[in-house]
């Protein structure tokens, strides 16, 4: 049973959250490198608001909202990532 949760200022003002990505990373094309030679930032220096996709390579996963924290997608919790 999913558990209802009021909005938060963050969730509720455009930032569409949460969102899947790539984990935290230096961008290639900051490095002066080519595209697809981004390097992944180490594991120690990931937000908290970031949660590793357990079914991903270790490069994907998901930027939970900082203040509702995971599991909560537009206010209603959600039991796996799969339906985040």
């Amino acid at each position: 049973m999913n558990t209802v949760k009021p909005l938060c200022q963050t969730c509720g003002d455009g930032e569409q959250l949460p969102q899947y990505g790539v984990a935290p990373h230096e961008c290639f094309y900051r490095l002066g490198l080519a595209i697809g030679q981004s390097r992944l930032k180490p594991a120690s220096e990931w937000p908290d608001n970031f949660e590793l996709d357990p079914e991903s390579d270790g490069q994907l996963g998901i930027y939970h909202c900082p203040a509702c924290g995971p599991k909560f997608r537009a206010g209603v919790r959600v039991e796996s990532m799969r339906d985040a």
